[in-house]
């Protein structure tokens, strides 16, 4: 029963109408936990017919795989981009095909994402990249979050940044008047005035009371607690499996001993704990689950996290984030060592820093200390991702790590690559002198081992730091010499590298740097990696503006070129 909330339900409908006559909304709908957000959406469901609805639900069980929610719909998505997810793409490819997705329909399409402040970093990048692109569509993206302490900064910033766009629009709910709490006790001899003074006006708060009422509960907890008693031991070992395993329990993660029995469903349904569509069982509210996880002691906890890592394995379960979560909580060490790295890596493979951050950092409180090698790569991938994320500091600090083990395993290679990509951040923390001597003293390392990537890439990054304190001379004979070593060993993203630092410090000399910015460009558009197609038109730009008394290019110069590439590039 869906009380107080016409008005709400009227503005959906409108911005529903808009979206149907190819005017794209984009839909925040925010309040506290229990406060009928899910509740709107159904409605809006049976308001909008014959709607393409595509709806998916972040979890705040674990941290995600990139775009995890979208796993929940990925067998309507189409096969080139479920295959893209599955593989973990490019971000942009993702973007870009999930964006014609919503946009090529017959019939309008509602896409909603459900407790979004639980999103991954991909996701949010996501929300934001379509909430500027679906303007002329028949799109209605919907959002829902809670504005409560669970709501974290990362969230705040991408809500702000949706809500500068003028296809956005806001709900915000708030609780029920105690003529509303009456409503809902109409068919009931419960006293609305208490129920109204111990919910707060909160409609689910209000809906366990009244449905626990004449059991004297007088906590929340209690009430939902209620919905379990005379459940048999059975049925309460399912729940409390699906408790652990999250908010939505997909049967083909679970192997066939584990799956819920129809009855069981059917029964858990019926008391008002789950819930069920065409997605699987889920329940009904995180309230609901944490009430039953509660429940369970710490032993057992972990026995059924190892129970459910398990079944995915045995199903195939390609989704290493999910698989380390488990594999962490059942006190797997190894398994959560594997799957956590596995995770980082798609996670900064799609540009996700923050979420690899989370899975080195689970990997490295699983690793052996007593395994050098490992503990080395993760510091390094762990300084590589904290970078990404402008953390600085905590770049080095990881980056230092990584150099004191390599040393102590006496590889010279890695030790050098180490401090050619820590001078980068030194430098970008003010440490010039700091950032010289360890650029400086990977070459010398790296030089006696012959021709390498890595050699490249240390030239590369003595150059830059040249370039950024005004020695051009210096900076183009770095990129001379580490260009012949990225033509001889064929490494195209360095060759790109090289031809942006060379054409930018012969721009700050005065000197024709036009056709090799061109040529770098048409270098890194070879690359398949948005990255490098983007910072050399970019970087370009950068140079006509300096030297062209910052006059906008004309159509043939990289101008159009760096407009393309950060629309592509960009979600804001």
């Amino acid at each position: 029963m869906i009380v107080e909330r016409d008005h709400e339900l009227d503005a959906l409908r409108g911005w529903f109408a808009d979206a149907d006559a190819c005017r794209g909304r984009v839909v925040v709908v925010s309040g506290e936990a229990g406060i009928g957000k899910t509740a709107l959406l159904t409605e809006l469901r049976e308001a909008c017919g014959q709607a393409d609805w595509l709806e998916c639900q972040c979890d705040s069980q674990f941290t995600p795989r990139p775009f995890g929610p979208l796993f929940d719909v990925a067998d309507r998505l189409g096969d080139d981009l479920e295959r893209s997810l599955r593989r973990g793409d490019d971000r942009q490819q993702v973007f870009a095909s999930l964006l014609d997705r919503l946009g090529n329909r017959r019939s309008t399409t509602v896409f909603v994402v459900e407790d979004i402040q639980w999103a991954d970093e991909a996701t949010l990048d996501l929300v934001r990249y379509a909430g500027r692109r679906i303007t002329d569509e028949r799109v209605l993206i919907v959002l829902t979050c809670r504005d409560d302490a669970s709501a974290d900064d990362t969230i705040r910033l991408v809500i702000g940044d949706l809500a500068r766009l003028d296809a956005t629009r806001r709900i915000e709910l708030g609780p029920l008047t105690l003529d509303g709490v009456a409503a809902m006790c109409a068919t009931t001899s419960v006293d609305a005035r208490e129920i109204h003074e111990l919910s707060g006006g909160n409609p689910f708060f209000a809906g366990e009371l009244i449905g626990a009422a004449g059991r004297a509960t007088p906590t929340i907890v209690d009430a939902v607690r209620s919905r379990l008693i005379g459940l048999d031991a059975d049925t309460l070992a399912a729940l409390e499996l699906a408790a652990v395993a999250g908010m939505r329990v997909s049967p083909s993660a679970l192997r066939d001993t584990d799956r819920m029995s129809t009855a069981t469903e059917r029964l858990l349904v019926d008391r008002g704990i789950l819930a069920i569509d065409e997605y699987g069982s889920s329940f009904r509210h995180d309230i609901t689950r944490r009430t039953v996880l509660d429940r369970v002691p710490p032993r057992q906890r972990r026995e059924l996290h190892q129970r459910l890592l398990d079944g995915l394995v045995a199903t195939g379960s390609d989704d290493d984030a999910l698989l380390a979560h488990h594999a962490e909580r059942a006190g797997d060490r190894d398994a959560t060592l594997r799957y956590a790295t596995r995770a980082a890596s798609v996670a900064r493979r799609v540009g996700s820093a923050r979420d690899a951050v989370i899975q080195l950092e689970r990997a490295l409180s699983a690793s052996d200390r007593d395994d050098l090698a490992t503990t080395a790569r993760l510091h390094d991938e762990l300084a590589d991702a904290f970078g990404l994320l402008h953390d600085l500091e905590r770049s080095l600090d990881a980056r230092a790590v990584a150099v004191e083990t390599w040393t102590r395993l006496d590889d010279p290679a890695r030790r050098a690559d180490s401090l050619a990509r820590g001078a980068w951040v030194a430098c970008a923390l003010g440490r010039v002198d700091v950032a010289f001597d360890d650029a400086r003293s990977a070459l010398d390392l790296l030089e006696p081992l012959g021709p390498s990537r890595e050699l490249a890439a240390a030239h590369a990054t003595l150059a830059r730091l040249f370039g950024l304190v005004n020695r051009a001379d210096a900076a183009l004979a770095e990129v001379d010499t580490g260009r012949a070593l990225a033509d001889e060993l064929g490494l195209d993203d360095l060759r790109a590298e090289f031809g942006n630092i060379g054409a930018c410090c012969r721009a700050l000399r005065g000197e024709p740097w036009v056709d090799e910015m061109r040529r770098t460009v048409d270098i890194a558009r070879s690359i398949p990696t948005s990255r490098w197609s983007a910072v050399p038109s970019t970087t370009g730009t950068a140079c006509w503006s300096t030297t062209a008394n910052s006059t906008p290019p004309t159509r043939s110069t990289p101008w159009r070129s760096t407009t393309r590439h950060c629309t592509i590039s960009t979600p804001m």
